[in-house]
């Protein structure tokens, strides 16, 4: 969404061929057909399909091989032998089409319409005649199309490239103008065949390295910025953990079959009155689906059946939350990557929702994990580094503008997690291991990057003092942001007995 440069390629005219049936007579009457009609079953119109291995009947082999058989015109199609329902169970999907080309992976969009605006990764532009992407690296790439930029309404897909240098084909359907599996594996088979006179056509994958529009940060901040700010490729950082049963998980499609729209929703979420009166625009077969995310937005930290401290410290802290859920450190990682490149992307309202809610909600809250899981509190440390690097540098919008409340929280998600997390391993000290160390590095990192947009997450954070109003007068302001955080340790409220005339129980007499 950041470059505006464009693929020019002629335009190759549409030849029109003759159908071969003859004119219906105008001047019979009304009451009649006005053309002659012959009778076609199938999806596809008359014509647009290929033959590419006739197969002769047993009655057509005889009168091949005896010229005075006469032929049958009603002959009905040879039919092949019928599979049992165990060689159905057991059969093995083919293995994809792959190509001898070099370079990498290649996806092909058939049917796009000319003048559409093509994103991959980090990178966007309007493409007079759009047919695919070659040399396209290992691991998730994430593509995107829409009738304009300023378009409300897009569709992507997720491509998961290997070193096999397969070729992944996927179908523009313009009844439903959405993106999707071709409707004939035949004539996706026909389009890697002739993968060789494509390939000339084919957009290469570096092309967003050299037209990719990156935002230059401003010369005058003097902190050091993360070492994967500096390098054009941090897509990788954005994309590290998610793999295709994740895709799957998620999407709740096969593989291959990745696909999202601006419309999807999220399983168990309130629907916003925009993404109501969007449904309302779109077809009901784009509508219909649903993100599944393990992290609900309407869930509770804490477990029903805990009481008493224990329900307290699951309410305040999510760590036991995050790490009740059974899934990998991978899937909770390419969740939060999930949300945050589909919404962006996307201009998914649900998807942006979600990321939020994982960010300053379970994330951020999760207070314990860098000293029960290092690992992955580093891993989520990083991805939200690099997302807020990637918005800042890559992106048009911000996720930050979401919601005039959404920044301040995390603002405060963020002073608030500092603390605890000083607090961790200013306990362990010299027994913190090099993944808890390298949880501080990580958040300090962080803490670098949102320092330049005017954000003081300092455990010092001046809370009381004194400000001037635009007539002189001074006035004394006190911030209650961090009112419950300040109930903590000598000062946190705790629960006592009280006898029957409202004193308090075990204490020392001197009656």
């Amino acid at each position: 969404m950041t470059s505006g440069a464009s693929i020019d390629a002629p335009i190759r005219p549409a030849l029109l061929k003759n159908s071969g049936l003859p004119k219906s007579d105008s001047s019979v009457s009304t009451t009649a057909l006005s053309c002659k009609s012959i009778r076609v079953t199938g999806a596809h119109p008359l014509g647009s399909l290929h033959v590419h291995q006739p197969a002769d009947s047993s009655l057509s082999q005889e009168v091949t091989m005896n010229p005075n058989t006469a032929p049958d015109d009603d002959e009905p199609p040879p039919l092949g032998p019928i599979e049992s329902h165990d060689d159905i169970a057991t059969r093995q999907p083919s293995p994809q089409h792959g190509h001898s080309l070099g370079g990498g992976d290649i996806v092909l969009i058939m049917d796009l319409p000319a003048h559409f605006t093509v994103g991959y990764d980090s990178v966007s532009f309007t493409a007079r005649e759009f047919v695919g992407v070659r040399d396209i690296p290992p691991g998730p790439h994430f593509f995107w199309v829409s009738e304009t930029e300023a378009s409300t309404t897009r569709c992507g897909f997720w491509v998961i490239s290997s070193a096999t240098e397969n070729i992944h084909v996927m179908q523009w359907d313009k009844f439903n103008e959405v993106v999707c599996e071709p409707a004939s594996q035949v004539e996706a088979r026909f389009q890697k065949d002739k993968i060789q006179d494509i390939y000339p056509k084919l957009a290469p994958y570096q092309f967003r390295a050299l037209n990719a529009t990156v935002k230059s940060v401003a010369s005058g901040s003097s902190s050091p910025e993360p070492e994967f700010a500096r390098n054009t490729n941090i897509w990788q950082q954005l994309t590290n953990a998610i793999l295709a049963p994740l895709l799957s998980k998620i999407t709740a499609r096969k593989a291959g079959d990745w696909a999202v729209h601006t419309s999807d929703r999220v399983r168990g979420a309130l629907m916003l009155p925009a993404e109501i009166e969007l449904e309302k625009r779109i077809p009901s077969v784009v509508a219909s689906t649903e993100l599944n995310f393990t992290f609900s937005q309407g869930a509770k930290t804490y477990d029903a059946e805990s009481v008493g401290a224990a329900r307290t410290e699951q309410a305040v802290d999510a760590t036991a939350y995050l790490m009740s859920t059974a899934i990998s450190d991978d899937d909770i990682v390419g969740e939060l990557q999930f949300a945050f490149i589909v919404g962006m992307h996307l201009g998914n309202e649900a998807c942006i929702q979600q990321w939020w809610h994982m960010l300053v909600s379970v994330v951020l809250k999760a207070y314990t994990l860098p000293l029960r899981r290092p690992e992955l509190a580093c891993s989520l440390l990083q991805t939200i580094t690099a997302q807020l690097v990637y918005n800042e540098r890559y992106l048009d919008g911000s996720v930050l503008d979401y919601g005039p409340s959404y920044s301040r929280d995390l603002r405060m998600a963020l002073i608030v997690y500092k603390r605890r997390l000083n607090e961790v391993l200013l306990t362990l000290n010299s027994l913190a291991t090099p993944e808890q160390a390298a949880v501080g590095h990580a958040f300090s990192e962080l803490e670098t990057w949102v320092w330049k947009f005017g954000w003081d997450i300092r455990s010092d954070y001046l809370r009381k003092g004194k400000t001037m109003l635009e007539d002189g007068e001074e006035v004394e302001l006190e911030m209650d942001d961090l009112e419950a955080e300040d109930e903590r340790g000598e000062f946190a409220a705790t629960v006592v007995e009280l006898d029957e005339s409202g004193k308090q129980k075990d204490l020392v007499s001197w009656d």
